[in-house]
């Protein structure tokens, strides 16, 4: 019997005759060369909750270079210890947006936006406004080379004094490479990259006085950014939601030799264009075992697309509500302490242990769904003896638990759906379940869709499909 592999990304095409796959809330892994198959999905991880802040946003998690773990819930700004007792140390200006934290080895920098900053020890979690003289504010503070530098509500750069948390009033620059205003910056191996709103600049210390940075020569990207909370990094790379005046929106990736390349696809490109809102984009990266993860949700659009730099494959990530609808993930922001993968929740100012070995999204049934290639016989029709789907079973131990594998399909190419045959997935123990279902049918060309919802590990590696070309 033919075995139907799942090897490509999967994404509606501008034209569902194209390509009409989803793939959601599962990732494909690039298995050995002796394996059956090239890739397997396998579920991304759910929720379990850790904490609880005050009812809001989560706006940022920081594990400072000592280890321990802040939060900014709403307004409030909170250590989490080990234990996840929260501990509210003061509150910030706004109530949402975007706060960026760093620290210097000694002192943890707070700022939102505004023309306030906020400070606190790392070692008596001491909590102030932070407020030395010429300090101007500003929207994302890092720490190089001894100095905090920030960008600030002016477009300009502005830096501390050397291994200090004080600020000479000339130590300001802008970006000169374009007639640009700078929107933000970030740090990626000791240099600072500076971005506008069509064009980024990369800085390095060159150390001059006041202003220790300079411009990089022969250092400059014609691209800027759309949305100041796309903005993320993992290693030497860097991600961000760009837009420049040559069209639209791109998901860029930066790294090593001062490049940017389009890392969405024109499916990914085109959905993204077709969205209201863009500029409120937010991005982080996070890594589970091999894989490194750039997560961008769209809050306006209800949309969360997650980037593995481990295959350059995209997946789709939502939450499922009471009525059966897929929404936006709930992970805002995400950081690694305590031996855990942390991540906040954009609404209820929950922290969660984002786990691999949790199967539902805080008690609440997650659904993945990966749709197949179009299966096409020179558009001839066939006929669907067989459908068997190549899937880890028995893995549900709930004794309560019917646990249901859903299979539908398309004969219109892709543009609408039947309803779904259900066969199941096998009880707890049951690993020779087998499901499969039979005479599908005719169609010229298929498109398959498997989901499930069950609390359990699975792993998808494909299906085989049994097919009879008609007589003419």
């Amino acid at each position: 019997m033919p075995q139907l592999q799942l090897v490509q990304g999967a994404y509606e095409a501008r034209s569902v005759i194209a390509n009409a796959q989803r793939c959601i809330n599962l990732y494909p892994e690039l298995n050995t060369k002796d394996a059956t198959v090239p890739y397997t999905h396998y579920n991304t991880p759910g929720l379990l909750t850790l904490a609880q802040g005050n009812v809001a946003e989560v706006r940022q998690l920081y594990t400072a270079s000592n280890g321990l773990l802040f939060a900014v819930i709403g307004n409030l700004v909170y250590y989490v210890p080990d234990t996840f007792v929260l501990q509210a140390l003061g509150a910030i200006t706004t109530q949402s947006g975007l706060v960026s934290m760093y620290d210097n080895k000694f002192d943890l920098i707070i700022l939102d936006g505004s023309t306030n900053g906020w400070i606190v020890n790392l070692t008596t979690l001491a909590f102030a406004a932070f407020s030395p003289a010429n300090f101007v504010g500003g929207n994302q503070v890092r720490y190089i080379d001894t100095f905090l530098v920030s960008s600030t509500q002016n477009a300009n750069i502005q830096s501390s004094d050397s291994g200090a948390t004080t600020y000479d009033p000339l130590a300001l620059a802008t970006m000169s490479g374009d007639a640009d205003q700078l929107q933000i910056i970030d740090v990626v191996h000791k240099e600072m990259w500076s971005f506008g709103r069509r064009t980024t600049e990369v800085w390095s210390n060159v150390g001059g006085f006041p202003f220790p940075f300079a411009p990089i020569p022969g250092v400059f990207l014609q691209h800027g950014i759309a949305a100041l909370r796309s903005l993320a990094k993992w290693g030497l790379n860097i991600f961000f939601l760009s837009q420049d005046n040559n069209g639209e929106a791109l998901v860029m990736m930066g790294g090593p030799g001062y490049k940017a390349d389009v890392i969405s696809t024109p499916a990914i490109t085109d959905a993204i264009g077709n969205y209201e809102v863009i500029s409120d984009a937010i991005g982080f990266c996070y890594q589970q075992g091999s894989h490194m993860f750039y997560v961008l949700t769209f809050p306006t659009a209800d949309a969360t697309w997650v980037y593995d730099l481990s295959t350059q494959l995209w997946h789709e990530r939502a939450w499922l509500d009471g009525n059966g609808d897929l929404h936006r993930h709930r992970a805002n922001c995400v950081a690694f302490a305590y031996g855990k993968t942390i991540c906040g929740d954009w609404q209820n100012g929950k922290l969660y242990n984002w786990d691999l070995h949790t199967y539902t999204d805080d008690g609440n049934a997650i659904m993945r769904l990966r749709s197949f290639p179009h299966i096409v016989n020179n558009l001839d029709r066939v006929s669907y003896k067989q459908f068997i789907a190549d899937i880890e079973v028995g893995t549900d131990m709930d004794p309560a638990s019917d646990p249901q594998l859903n299979l539908r399909w398309s004969d219109d190419r892709g543009v609408s759906f039947g309803n779904s045959v259900q066969q199941t997935l096998g009880e707890g123990g049951a690993y020779r379940t087998t499901p499969s279902w039979n005479r599908l049918g005719f169609a010229r060309d298929r498109v398959f869709e498997l989901s499930w919802t069950a609390a359990a590990a699975t792993a998808l590696n494909g299906a085989y499909i049994e097919v009879e070309a008609m007589e003419t």
